[in-house]
């Protein structure tokens, strides 16, 4: 049995790339604050159709999916990063990663850094140069 690959796409509600159903609904997520933290309570555009598609091909560090996978295979534990816990707007941590990224239940892929518990999306994680402060696509 081949597995079609997930298709993605921006929820029309929190503006975030989820996982999308057959028919091109968001799978299920939670909402998310107006500072940008995770809630306890379902996004109001779970199971409503994607505001667009997600593209395959948009650089990576820009919010394009990117497996856990695809992380393990092109960042080891310990690669430098920046970090956005919350929202992108705000100032990111510069940190390292401490463990392999993996992906929660409802397929979005995380990874955990040093001085902060738990995982974060890796939407919200940019490799950087040791040398620098310019960031690094992955790729």
């Amino acid at each position: 049995m081949t597995r079609r690959p997930r298709q993605y796409g921006l929820c029309s509600t929190c503006k975030r790339v989820y996982g999308l159903t057959k028919d091109g609904r968001t799978l299920r997520h939670f909402g998310i604050s107006p500072a940008g933290f995770g809630t306890d309570q379902p996004c109001e555009g779970w199971g409503k159709p994607a505001e667009a598609p997600a593209p395959a091909t948009q650089d990576r560090h820009e919010g394009a999916p990117m497996t856990a996978d695809d992380w393990n295979r092109l960042f080891p534990i310990g690669t430098p990063v920046l970090a956005w816990p919350g929202v992108r707007d705000a100032e990111p941590m510069r940190t390292q990663t401490r463990t392999p990224a993996w992906t929660l239940g409802h397929g979005a892929p995380v990874v955990s850094v040093e001085g902060y518990p738990g995982g974060i999306a890796l939407t919200h994680i940019e490799p950087v140069r040791p040398q620098g402060g310019e960031t690094e696509a992955p790729g």
